[in-house]
């Protein structure tokens, strides 16, 4: 396998000789569907490449129709360095503007531009009258510094001179993100016999190899790898950069079509609203204004996207902005991702396309309209350095905290740096891990936050209830109301009775510091212990008030206390149990009823010993609590 890799792509206005150029360069002859041949033109995309010493270059070339320029913008998805085709006897028509747009949209920052049909022109001042015009066109563009080189595909002339300039690209292509989440955007996708299924594309992100179990999102139809070819050639693994032809147990043709992306199981999460850097072109003639929708090309894909500008109520022509962007169905997209904006009608000598720009947020909170504090976050994230970034993204994350697998698709990062900085975070304090499967982490500010707020629950409940000995955590984790991860409320609330702002046990908290707490709890000891020795004969609030010499009002708000924290059972007629008591009976109800299929009332007593005052409230404490169906006068086990 070469040692360098990148991917090369044609672009131009219709009949300028792209196609011809990739033929003359590689041989290959990239037209292969029947109406381009007959219509001469490119429809879909065609792809070659070129070989020299430990360098491949991939090559995709475009349709230059302004009718297809969304094929277009799927084949520059993955490309590494652009060359701009313009025909020497026409010059800059509509679609190298557009073109040159789309590939400064999706970042490509390398190319040349091949001035072909050189053939066709007999003056040479023509000639120079078009390199001058081309030399104004590309001012200010990623190509203002580039070369431009006559050729012509029909005879050869300066084929040379172009396929060296494309080597000597090698050394201004950044390099790709090997290690990064794998992504496949699929631009093909079709059955070889004998094979099955196959999905081409340029291989983003990541390392695919053979025997990998990969799954097409947003689908999520799944299928081994057993087969890879890059550039036509068997491997056993692709990496990124590569043109990459992908072999799929599992998955028919017709489940995959262009536009799903080739993903590990679980790493990517889809998306349908994202935070981005929007630059909008400068011959736009209409601002955008919120609640506008246009065409989002990211990747081999599209979606309709609603605008929602978030520091300014509209944006200019030639305005660069922040926005949020709502999706009409997902799409696999990261941080640092770019995609196209276009409108529905084209314009007269500039297409269809009317911005783009980057992603800075994957998975972000809705926002319906202008927020000037949320643009002046993003610019934050925007300018952090990776550990600011990270911190930022976990404090975003709020009271519910974010696993590392979560963290790592929000972040520009290859997973195995952003794990190394949520280590140093850890170890810094600045954040706290609360799950080590999950890896999940919550920041320290939110973190701290849930401690006063699990406080003020346990106090407000302390207030309703003075005379409660404690609270259960079910309760006091139900009543915070909000998506808080059990574990992380576990922690929370343990960090709190070890810091002694709260008393608790495993089961129960209380507030601390009361100077009555103690003669509380000793109370409701009392009280506990005098209702489970009552068994199945207990006494009512005031009668426990009496032998317990107390207020009934004070025992209430203990019996209430307890049965919340799962100790004591109340049932009808103000009887409290003890739950064990209850439990005890439940066994040996239980054990009846499939002994027998059914139960009276006189069964009941003689299995309870107890009278009728305590028999009904127990009877009907087991249909509350789903355990017995009453049929007329007798009861069944209920079917679970």
């Amino acid at each position: 396998m070469s040692t360098e890799r990148f991917v090369l792509g044609s672009a131009g206005h219709i009949d300028h000789g792209k196609t011809a150029l990739v033929r003359a360069l590689t041989g290959v002859d990239t037209d292969r569907l029947k109406e381009e041949k007959e219509r001469g033109i490119t429809i879909e995309l065609g792809f070659a490449s070129l070989q020299e010493d430990d360098t491949t270059v991939g090559i995709v070339d475009v349709p230059g129709h302004e009718r297809f320029i969304r094929a277009m913008a799927a084949g520059a998805t993955g490309v590494d360095a652009v060359m701009l085709v313009v025909a020497a006897d026409e010059g800059v028509m509509p679609q190298t503007r557009e073109h040159l747009a789309v590939c400064s949209l999706l970042g490509v920052r390398v190319g040349f531009v091949a001035l072909n049909k050189v053939d066709l022109v007999d003056d040479p001042e023509w000639l120079e009258l078009v390199e001058a015009d081309l030399a104004t066109f590309v001012e200010g563009t990623f190509l203002e510094d580039c070369p431009i080189l006559r050729c012509s595909a029909t005879t050869g002339e300066g084929v040379d001179a172009l396929r060296s300039a494309i080597f000597e690209l090698t050394a201004a292509v950044p390099d790709r993100q090997s290690d990064g989440l794998l992504r496949l955007p699929m631009d093909r996708v079709f059955s070889m016999h004998g094979f099955g299924t196959v999905v081409t594309g340029t291989l983003i992100a990541g390392t695919v190899k053979l025997g990998d179990d990969l799954v097409a999102s947003p689908l999520d139809i799944g299928g081994k790898v057993r087969g890879i070819q890059v550039h036509g050639a068997e491997v056993e693994e692709a990496m990124a950069g590569h043109r990459t032809a992908v072999n799929l147990k599992g998955p028919d043709r017709e489940d995959l079509a262009r536009g799903l992306v080739l993903v590990r199981q679980g790493e990517i999460t889809p998306t349908r609203r994202f935070d981005a850097q929007l630059q909008l072109l400068q011959w736009v003639d209409k601002p955008i204004r919120r609640g506008q929708r246009f065409i989002v090309l990211q990747g081999t894909t599209q979606a309709v996207g609603k605008i929602i500008p978030l520091a300014e109520n509209t944006i200019e022509a030639g305005e660069t902005a922040w926005v949020q962007v709502d999706l009409d169905r997902p799409l696999v997209l990261l941080p640092g991702d770019r995609f196209v904006l276009q409108g529905f009608a084209l314009s007269k000598d500039h297409g269809s396309t009317i911005g783009g720009g980057l992603v800075v947020r994957s998975h972000p909170p809705r926002r319906r309209k202008r927020d000037d504090d949320y643009a002046a976050l993003l610019d934050g994230f925007a300018e952090a350095e990776p550990p600011e970034r990270l911190s930022q993204e976990i404090l975003a994350a709020g009271m519910g905290g974010i696993t590392a697998q979560r963290l790592i698709e929000r972040v520009p990062y290859a997973p195995g740096d952003t794990r190394r900085l949520l280590g140093k975070l850890i170890d810094q304090g600045a954040v706290k891990r609360f799950d080590k499967e999950s890896q999940a982490v919550v920041h320290t500010g939110p973190f701290e936050q849930l401690g006063d707020w699990i406080l003020r629950v346990v106090e407000e409940l302390a207030e309703a209830s003075p005379m409660a000995d404690g609270f259960g955590r079910p309760e006091v984790y139900s009543q915070l109301g909000a998506d808080i991860p059990q574990r992380l409320f576990r922690m929370a609330v343990d960090r709190l009775v070890k810091k002694g702002r709260l008393e608790g046990d495993p089961s129960s908290v209380a507030p601390a510091g009361s100077a009555d707490r103690q003669a509380i709890k000793e109370l409701a000891e009392k009280v506990r212990v005098a209702v489970e020795k009552a068994g199945l004969k207990p006494l009512k609030a005031a009668g426990l008030a009496d032998q317990l010499g107390v207020a009934v009002t004070d025992v209430k708000d203990i019996l209430a206390g307890h049965i919340k924290a799962g100790r004591l059972m109340r049932a009808k007629d103000d009887l409290t149990f003890g739950a064990q008591v209850v439990a005890d009976l439940q066994v040996k109800l239980v054990a009846y009823l499939r002994e027998h299929n059914e139960i009276s009332p006189t069964e009941f007593k003689e299995m309870c010993g107890v009278s009728r005052k305590f028999l009904i409230p127990l009877a009907e404490l087991f249909d509350e609590h789903k355990v017995t169906l009453r049929i007329g006068n007798l009861r069944k086990l209920r079917s679970p």
